[in-house]
């Protein structure tokens, strides 16, 4: 389960909370559990809730999620005793043509008052339909850091060699996160920990092939 989203919790020069959370397969209720969480940190950031004008300190807390599904083509997930509200939510109110973007915040019906300490940003890769990959040179920054999520097993140290010899350079802030990534510059034991989620993850998937040629063979003989 762990295996298929990663979490990162940052802080901000302004104080403001940031948790990024990156999801390759959806799970029943996930938005009601992201929802929970962005509250719980929100939360958590007064220690001490008796002092005078503790609220006076509160930040901004923000979710990020990107995730790799497009929620208008869902196929809904069968469960006894819970219903699959977000493949409801998606049946009444699709998202646009072109929207690939989902931002929520605490806003009155009426006014469009807007309450901005909570956001939650959804970011639905499959939806984008511009080109991501390969790089061009006159990508935004914002193309770029699509492009890297949606395409990241591509981006090797020889084909990022290669674009630089054709002149098209990644913005600092991705040269910045290539270099952090870099596996020679972990540790043993994030090393460690990383073969070991990577062999976990393509157990996962022959567990999956094999049970997808189990249901077919099943199915011929009936």
């Amino acid at each position: 389960e762990k295996a298929t989203f990663m979490d990162v919790h940052v802080k901000v020069q302004s104080g403001s909370s940031c948790i990024v959370e990156m999801q390759s397969k959806r799970h029943l209720l996930f938005d009601e559990r992201a929802l929970y969480y962005l509250c719980y940190t929100y939360s958590r950031q007064i220690e001490n809730q008796q002092r005078k004008d503790w609220y006076l300190e509160l930040k901004p807390t923000i979710a990020l999620q990107i995730l790799d599904y497009d929620s208008n083509k869902l196929k809904g997930i069968a469960h006894e005793e819970v219903q699959d509200l977000l493949k409801m939510r998606s049946e009444e109110h699709p998202l646009e043509e072109g929207q690939f973007v989902k931002h929520y915040v605490m806003q009155d019906q009426v006014s469009k008052q807007a309450l901005s300490h909570l956001h939650m940003i959804q970011v639905e890769l499959p939806r984008y339909q511009g080109s991501l990959f390969p790089p061009q040179a006159d990508f935004s920054d914002t193309d770029w850091w699509l492009s890297v999520l949606r395409y990241s097993s591509k981006y090797t140290a020889k084909f990022l060699q290669e674009q630089e010899r054709e002149g098209i350079i990644p913005p600092d802030p991705i040269k910045k996160a290539f270099s952090r990534l870099s596996y020679k510059r972990w540790n043993n034991d994030m090393q460690k920990e990383y073969k070991f989620e990577l062999d976990y993850v393509n157990n996962k998937k022959e567990e999956v092939q094999q049970a997808e040629k189990d249901a077919i063979w099943r199915t011929k003989k009936e």
